[in-house]
C-alpha cells in the first residue's frame, strides 16, 4: 500500500499499530539507504516499547552494516497523529533514528545513543544531529 504520511493525515499510525516483527527501510535524499528492525509488538503511542531484538541498520558499497541495540528499554517509538512536533515514529531513546511526517520531513534526524555503533560516526544516514535528513521514501515490510 501507498499511504499518506502528512500531519493530521498520516494512516501510518493505524498501520504500524499492533504489529510485530517489521522492518523500515528508508531512502533519503542523498541516496542513502538505511532504517531499523522491531521485533516487539507495537502496542502504544508516545512511549517506546522494550525490544533486546530490535537493531538499526545501513547499506554501503552494496553492503549491510547492522547495529544491535544496547538499550533494549528503548527500541521503537510510534507517534499519535496529534504530536504536535511532527513526529512519526522513532528508533532508540537517543532518537537514534526519527522520521517525521512528510511536510516535515526535512527535520528527520539520526543521533547514535541506544545502539552500538562499534565507533563508527555517522552510521546510518550520513550525517549527525543536529544535521537533518530528508526521507525520499521508506517502506515497511512486515516478516513472519
Amino acid at each position: 500500500d501507498v499511504d499518506n504520511w502528512n500531519v493530521n493525515t498520516s494512516v501510518f499510525q493505524e498501520k504500524i499499530l499492533n504489529k510485530e516483527k517489521f522492518i523500515v527501510l528508508i531512502e533519503d535524499s542523498n541516496g542513502n539507504k538505511f532504517g531499523g528492525y522491531s521485533n516487539s509488538k507495537v502496542d502504544k503511542f508516545q512511549s517506546y516499547i522494550s525490544d533486546s531484538n530490535s537493531f538499526l541498520f545501513s547499506f554501503k558499497s552494496n553492503q549491510m552494516k547492522k547495529f544491535n541495540i544496547k538499550h533494549s528499554g528503548n527500541a521503537f517509538c510510534l507517534a499519535q497523529k496529534t504530536n504536535n512536533d511532527g513526529g512519526l515514529f522513532g528508533f532508540g531513546g537517543g532518537h537514534d533514528l526519527c522520521v517525521y511526517v512528510e511536510n516535515q520531513k526535512s527535520s528527520s534526524f539520526c543521533n547514535q545513543h541506544s545502539y552500538n555503533y562499534s565507533g563508527e560516526t555517522k552510521a546510518l544516514c550520513g550525517t549527525i544531529y543536529p544535521d537533518r535528513f530528508t526521507p525520499k521514501r521508506f517502506i515497511v515490510i512486515q516478516m513472519k
